[in-house]
């Protein structure tokens, strides 16, 4: 089954969901905002409870970003979450006093720059398999 045919399925079930159909045109702002808070939250302290339901947001525009089958969107939300990374490994690792870089940051600079890479290459008229045609 190919990546196409997925996203056509993935878009008529959440077409089908009216609780999920509504996110649909708004995904784009939605990426935008969840990343910007995210940044936001690097340098100054926003609720626990407000960046749990920021994440849930991010990861839900993200399928629906899918669904629409917005890539270079997609891309963008994706690298600029890998930014945010950026600037927290600058920030605590860097520039802190006792400075320190975790494992779990440079994964998710890896993961995160890795699939916008893919959307990227996607959104351009690429494939989205690595090492192989599709």
């Amino acid at each position: 089954m190919k990546f196409d045919s997925v996203s056509q399925e993935l878009k008529k079930y959440i077409e089908s969901k009216s609780f999920l159909s509504f996110g649909l045109p708004i995904a784009n702002i939605l990426i935008f905002v969840c990343v910007g808070l995210m940044a936001l939250n690097i340098f100054i302290s926003i609720d626990a409870a407000i960046m749990t339901i920021n994440t849930y947001v991010f990861y839900l525009a993200i399928v629906l970003l899918l669904a629409k089958e917005d890539y270079l969107s997609l891309a963008i939300g994706l690298a600029g979450r890998a930014g945010v990374t950026v600037l927290s490994i600058l920030r605590w690792g860097v520039f802190a006093r006792f400075g320190r870089i975790s494992l779990s940051s440079l994964i998710t600079l890896a993961l995160f720059g890795f699939l916008a890479f893919i959307a990227f290459r996607k959104s351009q008229g690429g494939t989205a398999a690595i090492g192989g045609d599709e």
